[in-house]
């Protein structure tokens, strides 16, 4: 179980989630000095995002832009990364799925 947070642009976060062997990312709007919205979150475990490793344990988050890199460790060791792009309209597309990365 993890969670990690990054700033994106244009008064967006973003956070990435793994909990009970799923992972998440959502994002939400922090331009309001009293208060943020609330997140919408999409689930990266679904066939949709093929590749998703079942022992995912941990997790990290980067944001280039307007792109969110999501990476996952497994309990054996592996890294596993998802890219997904936010789209003016809210949506966060993912279509590359999940890919191993090189072993560390």
């Amino acid at each position: 179980m993890g969670v990690d947070t990054a700033q994106g642009r244009f008064g967006l976060e973003f956070s990435a989630v793994v909990s009970r062997g799923k992972a998440f990312l959502g994002h939400r709007t922090t331009s309001t000095v009293l208060e943020n919205g609330p997140y919408v979150w999409k689930d990266l475990s679904t066939g949709a995002n093929p590749g998703f490793p079942r022992n995912a344990c941990g997790v990290s988050l980067n944001i280039l832009e307007v792109t969110a890199q999501v990476k996952v460790l497994t309990t054996d060791g592996n890294v596993f990364e998802n890219s997904c792009t936010y789209v003016a309209t809210g949506v966060l597309t993912c279509p590359s799925g999940w890919t191993p990365l090189i072993r560390p």
